[in-house]
C-alpha cells in the first residue's frame, strides 16, 4: 500500500546465512521512510501517515519486532524517500522458545 501511484509495486525477498544465524531482506520500491523515523515506524500505534492517506493500524511492524525479539533476533529498516525500503531481520542459528505447559 506504500507505493507511489504511477509506480507498479515490487517486493524482492533474500535470505543470506551468517556466521551466527539468518539474515533476510524484504526491499520494495515504496515511498521509502526519512531517516529520522526509521526507528519510529516500530513504535505500536505510532503512524507516519495519516489513515485517509494510507488504511491500517500501526501495528503491525511493531508486531513483527515483538514477535522476532522474541525469537532473540532483531529487525531494523534501511530507507531512502522515494525510492523504497529494506526491512532486514536477523535470526539467530537456533531461536529458543518458551515451553508453555498445556492446562
Amino acid at each position: 500500500k506504500f507505493h507511489a501511484p504511477e509506480c507498479k509495486p515490487y517486493l524482492i525477498i533474500s535470505a543470506e546465512k551468517k556466521e551466527d544465524g539468518w539474515r533476510f531482506c524484504f526491499a520494495d520500491n515504496g515511498i521509502g521512510i526519512d531517516a529520522d523515523q526509521l526507528e519510529a515506524i516500530f513504535t505500536p500505534l505510532k503512524r507516519l501517515r495519516s489513515r485517509a492517506e494510507f488504511p491500517g493500524t500501526g501495528l503491525g511492524l511493531a508486531s513483527a519486532r515483538n514477535a522476532i525479539s522474541a525469537l532473540g533476533g532483531h529487525i531494523w529498516a534501511e530507507s531512502e524517500p522515494g525510492r523504497g525500503t529494506r526491512f532486514l531481520v536477523q535470526l539467530p542459528e537456533s531461536a529458543e522458545q518458551d515451553s508453555h505447559p498445556e492446562s
